[in-house]
Formats: C-alpha cells, sequence, structure tokens
C-alpha cells in the first residue's frame, strides 16, 4: 500500500510536469543509448576468442633487434614450426597457423576466399562446432574443411561432402580437394577468420618447394598444461634463436617468449607485429574515449534530472510541510524523491533501446568488420548494465533534491519563509559542468574534422590518385597483361615490380655514413619512380641495359640522406644486409609508406629483373583510375579466365586512415549533438522555471520601466557568467584530451588550433544565447498586470 502511494504520487507529479519531465526522460534516454554502445563494444573487445574458452594455450611470439630497437613479432619463420614439432620437450601440443587470401575454381568458375593451412591438430585446441564431418578428416592432404557460409557460395548448399574444387595456385598450377568436412561459420569475436581449413603441408606447394624457406613466416601455437613450465619451455627455445640469426635475415632475434591466447586479440591490435588477427578488434583509443565520452553525455543529464527536480521542489513546499505535519519522517521523503528520479530512468530505458538499434545499425554501417548486437534474450547482462545505471542516476539525480528539501522545518514552509530555486551555487555548478562537457564533445568534433581534411590533403610523396596496382606471377604474366593495357588512351604508364609501398618490403638497418639507419627496401621494376611519381631531386633512373644498376645501384628518399647527415648523397656509398655495398644514384622525394599511423622510415629502392615482378603498376591520367581499374579488371578476366582479378587503386591502400577518421568525425559529431541538445534542454529548463519562479519580479521591473533589454540582462547575467566558464574550461580541457587521443591514433595528425578554440565556444555560446534570449524576450514582452495579479 506504501509504495502504491509513493508510486501515485510520483506518477500527479511527473504528469503535472510532463513538458520538462518529458525532455530529461527523452535526454536520458539517447545518454543510456551511448552508453549501450560503449558496453557492447567493449564487450565484443573483451570477449574477443572468449568461446574457446582458455586451454592453457600459447603462441610463440619473437622479439626482434633492429638498429638498437626491439620489436615484438608473432610470427616466426615457417621451418622452425616443423623443428620444434621434433623436439617438443615440455609442450603438449604444437599447431602452425597461415592465413591466405585464395582462389578457388568450380566448373570454371573463379571464387576469392579466406584460406588456413594448419596442422591437424588445431580443432583440438580451438573447438569448433561441425555441422557435417568430422576435424580428423584434415588428416588427409587432399581434404579441405569449408565454412557453412563458404559452401553455400561455392555449391549453393551445406550438403556438400564428398564435391571436390580446385584451388588455383600462385604458381600457375591447381591443387584438387575433396570437401570432407562443414563447420559453422566461426564467429566474428575470433581471431581466426578463415571460410576454409587445409593441411599444413599443401603450404609448401603454394609458397616454398622444401620447409627449408627461412624468408616465410607463420603463426605456432602451443599448448603447455603446466603453467609453471614456462620459463623452461621459453629456455628450451633459445638455442634457436641462433639458428634463426645465421640465416642472413634483416633482424637478429633477441629472445622467444610464449603469448597468452588468453587477450591476444586486444594486443595484436595494439603493437603487435605480424599478428593472428589482421582486423576485428577497435582501437583501443576509441574504446576508452567511447566510455568517456557516454559518461560525460550520462552525467549531462544526470545534471540536467537533478536542475530539474530541485526548480520543480519549489512548487512542493507546501506538499512537503503538510506531509511533515502529518507525521512524514525525512527518510520517507527521501525515498520519495529519489525514487521519482529513478521511475524517470525507468521511462528512459525504453527510449533507449530503440534509439540503441538505430545507433547500432549506424555503428555496423561504418566498422564493417566488428558487428554489434542488442539481443537481450541471450545477452540479459545489458538489462543488468542498464539496471545498475538506472538504480545509479536515480540516486545521485535525487539526492541532492530529496536531503536539500527534506531538511526544511514545516513551520518554515508553510509561512512561506522556506524557498529554494534553480539558481543556487550547486545548480549553477552542475551547470558548469554540464555545459563543460558539452564544450569538451563539440570540440572533440571540430578538431577531428579539422584533422581529417588535414589527413585527406596531406601529400604522400606519391600519385596515389592515379596509380593501379594488380597482382601478376611473373615476368610472362606481367607482358601478356602489359601488352593488353597498352593501347588504352586513359593510361600513361606501365611498370612491373617485385615490392610496392603497403605491400611487400623489407624493413631492415642499412650502414649509410657510419650510421645504423633504419629503412624499407624496396625491389622495383624499370620506371617505377615515375609511374608512382616521386619526385626526382637529385641523380637518375635506373638503367635497365646496367648490370652495375642491377646490382649495385640504389635510389634513396630525401630523409634517408638527412639522416645521414648528408647534404648530397650521390655515388655515396650503403651497406645492406652488413656486407652488399651499393651506391646512390637518385635522390627522390620524401615517400611516405606508413600512411598516418607511425613514424615515416626512409625508402630504398634497388632494380629487380622482369622474372622476379610480382605486381603491375599503372599510372593514369587524373580523375581516370577508377575507370582503368574497371578497364583492367576486363582485359585481366578475358586473358586469364580462371583467376580472379585482385587489382586496386593505390588510393585505396592508404584509404583505411581516411575511413577512419572519417568514422571518428562522425561518431564525435553525433556525441557533440547529444551532448549540446541535452545542455540547452537543461538549460532551457532550468530558466523556464527559474522564470516561472521570478514572474512578479519582472512584471515589477518593467512596471518600473525597464526595457527588455535590461530585464533580459539582468535576470539572465548568471547564466552568461556560466556559460563563459564554461567554453574556456571545456576548449582548454577538450585540447589536452584531443592531443593524447590523435597522438594514440595516427602518428601524423593537426592538433587543434586557435579557429578550434574559437568555433567551439562561440557555437555554444551562440546556441545558449538564442535560447535564453528568445524565452526571457516572450516572458518580458507579456503583459506584467498578468503576472503581478496571480497569487
Amino acid at each position: 500500500m506504501i509504495i502504491r502511494n509513493y508510486l501515485l504520487i510520483s506518477l500527479r507529479n511527473i504528469l503535472k510536469n510532463k513538458v520538462f519531465i518529458g525532455i530529461n526522460v527523452f535526454g536520458m534516454g539517447i545518454a543510456l543509448a551511448c552508453c549501450v554502445i560503449a558496453y557492447l563494444t567493449f564487450k565484443v573487445n573483451h570477449s574477443f576468442d572468449s568461446s574457446y574458452g582458455n586451454k592453457n594455450i600459447y603462441r610463440i611470439n619473437a622479439v626482434r633487434t633492429t638498429a638498437n630497437e626491439e620489436q615484438h613479432n608473432a610470427a616466426i619463420p615457417v621451418p622452425l614450426g616443423q623443428l620444434l614439432q621434433e623436439n617438443t620437450g615440455d609442450i603438449q601440443a604444437i599447431m602452425r597457423y597461415s592465413p591466405s587470401q585464395s582462389q578457388f575454381s568450380i566448373k570454371g568458375e573463379s571464387f576469392a576466399s579466406g584460406l588456413a593451412y594448419v596442422d591437424p591438430v588445431f580443432f583440438t585446441l580451438f573447438e569448433t562446432e561441425f555441422i557435417a564431418g568430422k576435424a580428423e578428416a584434415l588428416n588427409n592432404p587432399s581434404s579441405i574443411l569449408l565454412s557453412e557460409s563458404m559452401s553455400r557460395k561455392l555449391f549453393g548448399t551445406t550438403d556438400a561432402l564428398g564435391k571436390t574444387l580446385k584451388q588455383l595456385l600462385n604458381s600457375g598450377e591447381s591443387r584438387e580437394y575433396i570437401v570432407a568436412g562443414l563447420y559453422k561459420d566461426l564467429p566474428v569475436t575470433s581471431s581466426f577468420q578463415n571460410d576454409a581449413f587445409v593441411r599444413y603441408e599443401n603450404y609448401f606447394h603454394e609458397y616454398a618447394s622444401t620447409e627449408d624457406y627461412w624468408s616465410n613466416f607463420n603463426n605456432v601455437f602451443v599448448r603447455v598444461d603446466d603453467a609453471t613450465r614456462i620459463p623452461a619451455v621459453e629456455k628450451q627455445l633459445a638455442p634457436y634463436t641462433g639458428l634463426v640469426n645465421a640465416q642472413g635475415l634483416s633482424f637478429h632475434i633477441k629472445n622467444f617468449y610464449l603469448d597468452p591466447f588468453t587477450g591476444m586479440a586486444q594486443r595484436d591490435a595494439q603493437d603487435q607485429t605480424g599478428g593472428t588477427l589482421t582486423r576485428g578488434t577497435t582501437p583501443l583509443p576509441i574504446i576508452l574515449t567511447l566510455g568517456v565520452m557516454a559518461l560525460l553525455i550520462l552525467s549531462i543529464a544526470c545534471f540536467n534530472l537533478t536542475n530539474t527536480l530541485v526548480a520543480i521542489s519549489t512548487r512542493r513546499l507546501k506538499e512537503i510541510g503538510l506531509r511533515k505535519v502529518m507525521g512524514s519522517i525525512k527518510i520517507q521523503l527521501v525515498l520519495q524523491f529519489i525514487g521519482e528520479a529513478t521511475l524517470i530512468c525507468l521511462f528512459s530505458v525504453l527510449i533507449s533501446l530503440a534509439m540503441s538499434d538505430i545507433l547500432i545499425l549506424a555503428w555496423n554501417e561504418m566498422w564493417p568488420f566488428m558487428k554489434l548486437e542488442l539481443n537481450i534474450l541471450h545477452n540479459p547482462d545489458i538489462l543488468v548494465f542498464l539496471g545498475a545505471i538506472v538504480l545509479i542516476v536515480g540516486a545521485l539525480s535525487g539526492a541532492y533534491p530529496a536531503f536539500y528539501v527534506s531538511k526544511f522545518q514545516p513551520a518554515q514552509i508553510l509561512k512561506g519563509k522556506a524557498e529554494i530555486g534553480s539558481t543556487s551555487l550547486f545548480t549553477r555548478t552542475l551547470l558548469v559542468l554540464q555545459f563543460a562537457f558539452s564544450v569538451i564533445a563539440l570540440f572533440f568534433s571540430i578538431a577531428f574534422y579539422q584533422n581529417s581534411i588535414f589527413q585527406k590533403n596531406f601529400s604522400f610523396g606519391f600519385a596515389q590518385n592515379e596509380v593501379v596496382v594488380a597482382p601478376v606471377n611473373g615476368k610472362d604474366e606481367f607482358e601478356t597483361f602489359r601488352n593488353a593495357l597498352a593501347q588504352h588512351a586513359d593510361i600513361v604508364t606501365i611498370t612491373g615490380t617485385t615490392d610496392n609501398l603497403y605491400s611487400g618490403k623489407a624493413n631492415q638497418t642499412i650502414q649509410f655514413n657510419g650510421l645504423d639507419i633504419r629503412a624499407d627496401v624496396l625491389q622495383v621494376g624499370e620506371d617505377y619512380r615515375n609511374t608512382m611519381g616521386f619526385q626526382l631531386l637529385e641523380g637518375r633512373d635506373f638503367n635497365p641495359a646496367s648490370e652495375n644498376d642491377l646490382h649495385e645501384s640504389v635510389i634513396i628518399t630525401r630523409d634517408l640522406a638527412e639522416s645521414a647527415g648528408i647534404d648530397h648523397a650521390l655515388e655515396k656509398s650503403i651497406i645492406l644486409h652488413d656486407t652488399v655495398k651499393v651506391y646512390v644514384v637518385g635522390v627522390i622525394n620524401t615517400v611516405y609508406s606508413r600512411g598516418m599511423w607511425h613514424e615515416q622510415e626512409p625508402v630504398i629502392l634497388r632494380f629487380a629483373p622482369e622474372k622476379n615482378y610480382r605486381q603491375i603498376i599503372v599510372r593514369t591520367a587524373h580523375g581516370k583510375a577508377a575507370a582503368v581499374q574497371e578497364y583492367m579488371a576486363k582485359q585481366w578476366t578475358a586473358l586469364f579466365p580462371n583467376k580472379i582479378y585482385l587489382g586496386q587503386p593505390m588510393n585505396q591502400l592508404v584509404q583505411v586512415a581516411e575511413d577512419i577518421s572519417k568514422n571518428v568525425v562522425t561518431i564525435f559529431t553525433f556525441l557533440a549533438a547529444v551532448a549540446l541538445f541535452l545542455s540547452i534542454a537543461g538549460l532551457y529548463s532550468t530558466v523556464s522555471l527559474n522564470l516561472a519562479r521570478r514572474m512578479k519580479e519582472v512584471g515589477v521591473r518593467k512596471i518600473f520601466g525597464a526595457s527588455i533589454g535590461q530585464i533580459i540582462w539582468t535576470t539572465n547575467l548568471q547564466f552568461f557568467f556560466i556559460l563563459v566558464i564554461s567554453s574556456l574550461g571545456g576548449c582548454i580541457l577538450g585540447s589536452k584530451l584531443v592531443l593524447v587521443m590523435m597522438k594514440l591514433l595516427w602518428f601524423y595528425h593537426q592538433p587543434a588550433n586557435a579557429l578550434t578554440f574559437v568555433v567551439t565556444a562561440g557555437v555554444v555560446l551562440w546556441l545558449a544565447c538564442i535560447m535564453i534570449g528568445s524565452k526571457v524576450y516572450k516572458a518580458a514582452s507579456a503583459n506584467p498586470i498578468l503576472a503581478l495579479r496571480e497569487e
């Protein structure tokens, strides 16, 4: 009965102030939806690979040393896997893993697929649900295991056991497999995003003639049941460092160590080179910022509700006095106010669930590799999460008005001597904080928008918008394709290459002018520099008729000469691989071969013979890359009908940074809009209730000759100072936070500048002043008699 009475009183009070409460319910619903997105993003990242459980599985990682720098690498040379299988020691199981993009052919039609070469023990270490066949079938080198979706794609059915398909090898040959098992599609939170699995030994038919192939790398997983033996296992791995270092690779192995499978995906996404997973987890800075921004927006909504409840309490003083006279104790009044705040938050949950569905659709569109799902039946923890927020926010929002109002004595209230309003020090502090948080959100949005423009116009030192790249297999395939393209009017130049920016390069330590310097070394073909659009500053291009150029000449970027402290680098010698001496014949402008993510390292070009070509590079006329790409795809299909065309414009290879930047801008723009809406809505409620309390004062001022401008200024001076303080504090803190996040995401970025400060503060002040001015103007323009004759 008591609870029923409390509920009826709460509902009546909410209906009595439905406009202001409705604003808070809607605002709180949006804030809760933002919290749900932040929670789901964190959950997906945190639960990565959790479906496999923790079975004492580790990955063998290596610490590489280059130029006195250490680098953690998750990939180790392929031959080590076989050597380790022959000397297991304290290791209970060993599994090699090499993912690849492969091509399959059925009835003359080709398909691309993610194929992984694994040892059969893979399905013992990482349990996978099969819908047909068994994992043991992988013991047969001619067997292939397909995912459910891959089976439908290739055969149009999941009843594919016993069917055959051809794998098109890079060598131009093919290998036939028999479908021996079908497994359920792997979850998006799995580090093994593969459509098909075959026995690891087949890897050597594709990529190497023997297992003694030290320049190829793979991931090796082990199971060590006794965790106390990990140091012993790492000690057993130590002798292999000398074996690897003796192969003359471009790096040295300092030591091997076991990286626990638990949390591996998150570490790979942050700082692991050669990791198992390439995509699937959201960058940690974005997750942290999402969480912080969601809390800021929730805080704004909480402040709004507190201010509204405080202002509404002015109208309830007589109710409170009468209840005290009738015997209500303080704790009952406190529970009444906190209960009303919690009830408002419960109403907000319904809006938040609807908003969350919309936001999830937008999120999945921006990040297609990481799907969020709001399935409450399968994820009841979402309701627990929302319930906890509702209880906490309800208690915090209702606590101040509850304890503050309930402390008044009934005699003071009934005599009219007790008065609270919306302009106390506490409520003014809340307004300062919520507007400061809004300023921070808007500051992020504007700063990242400016940065997106900076990155979009960033010069990478080559013609990325006019170059198309496609893989080829050797000289014959290159020449056949080149001849078919040569007559196209929009193609300016064509060349072949072994390596290229962003796809295939050897980073190594070179000796130049007595200094050890890290550099990317690219094996390139004739006219590669001109085709890529590298600006030649000194010297010449490679001469294809010169044997010296083939073996002893290099072209370097300007930043390499600057790193070595050399003004004129022509004819200067460089030592590669500790012993190979080459001479500089040309210097080109700095080329940014690592995008926006990492600090640029110098580039060295070496001349490669046509027999080593692995890619064809096509330079197009300005604005014609897309059309040429389409033409190249048609020509490829006509020339090589059994091979899928895998070419793409170079601007797609550098598009990732721009896409992430655009997505980040979209996220912060939305968060800024929400934060501003909540703050303006909260200010609207506060100003409205404040004016309602001061209407008699406004009427008296107007009767005594005050102008509308004077009334607006007098009644809202406090709000002006609140906005100024909020803008200054929010901009200063926002600039610090923006700089930290940009440094975490990109190496090359544009920090906030004076324009960011001016636009942010200007937008906030403009919106707030329009809202306040219009509201107060309407009140000040009203007939003062109407206000003065009210009791």
